[in-house]
């Protein structure tokens, strides 16, 4: 079981917005300067206007929350990935920032791929981020029934000699 927020449709519509608000951006650039020189100046800004927008876009497309059957991976637009095991989770909830996670030895992490937008408050379905932190709830109650199963297994195992 694998599961990934935001859907690869999500975020290639964010992907897209992004891409064509930075395509606005260097076309009014490009109007404004447009009576002026069009020096090695204009060329270099032209260039540092684009790599910009293409580091953007990829860290926008890279921001993600993926559950897997042993862990969670977070990774937010700024900042390293995280690769969290369920075993270390205890709590998920969803923010306003995002999904928080509480560990066992006391940390928190936010995956800010999955955010509490605050739209309609009187909304009956729950939103993407109330669903996921649902799921992760699950996934974690799976793992601690699975490792207190192998436990039992074990602890039958030796009292029966094997």
């Amino acid at each position: 079981m694998s599961r990934t927020w935001p859907s690869p449709a999500n975020r290639l519509l964010r992907c897209g917005a992004l891409g064509l608000l930075f395509l606005d951006f260097v076309s009014r650039i490009a109007h404004g300067w447009n009576g002026a020189d069009q020096s090695a100046v204009w060329l270099i800004v032209q260039g540092l206007v684009v790599a910009l927008a293409v580091l953007v876009v990829r860290t926008a497309w890279r921001e993600t929350l993926t559950l897997t059957d042993d862990a969670i991976i977070v990774e937010n637009f700024a900042g390293p990935r995280h690769e969290v095991p369920l075993a270390q989770v205890e709590l998920a909830t969803a923010q306003l920032g995002g999904i928080r996670l509480r560990l066992g030895d006391g940390k928190q992490t936010t995956a800010a791929a999955v955010m509490r937008v605050v739209v309609n408050p009187w909304r009956r379905a729950p939103r993407p981020s109330e669903e996921a932190a649902r799921l992760i709830n699950e996934a974690v109650r799976r793992e601690r029934l699975r490792r207190l199963l192998a436990a039992v297994c074990a602890v039958q195992q030796g009292r029966s000699g094997r």
